[in-house]
Parts: C-alpha cells; structure tokens; sequence
C-alpha cells in the first residue's frame, strides 16, 4: 500500500505522540484497505493491542457524563 505520511494526523495518534491506530492518508485503494482490515480480523492480538493502547490513552471513562452533569449544574444555577 503506497500511502503518504504526513506525522500523526489521528487524534489517538497525536494524544499519545505515537501511532496506535493506522493513518491512511492519500488516494486509498478499496482493496488494499479491505486487506489491512482483513489482517486485523484474523489476527485479533493486534487489534487487543491497539485497543490496550487506546483506553491507556484515553483516560479515564466517563468525561460524556460530568460534561453533562457541570451543564445541568450550570444550568440550574441560572434558573433556565
């Protein structure tokens, strides 16, 4: 696959300064993008290390829930 690589372009990528997930940039190939996803499916290690990898990244679960409970806090505070 004859991709250009500009650096980390994927958010995941850029938090963790390195690559975890693939960046596919340029004219894409349906094949060549259909292979790489069929490696990762019959070869379900790599996809545990990138998953590993990204919830390290990622921190802790719940940011979607205290964002909503502050706006709701805030919310209630001016009488809305």
């Amino acid at each position: 696959m004859v991709l250009r690589k500009k650096g980390l372009l994927a958010w995941p990528n850029i938090w963790a300064e390195s690559e975890i997930v693939p960046e596919l940039v340029g004219k894409l190939q349906p094949q060549e993008v259909a292979n790489l996803v069929l490696d990762y499916l019959d070869n379900p290690e790599k996809l545990a290390q990138i998953r590993d990898k990204l919830r390290k990244v990622r921190g802790e679960p719940g940011a979607a829930i205290k964002l909503a409970n502050i706006v709701r806090e805030e919310i209630v505070k001016l009488g809305i």
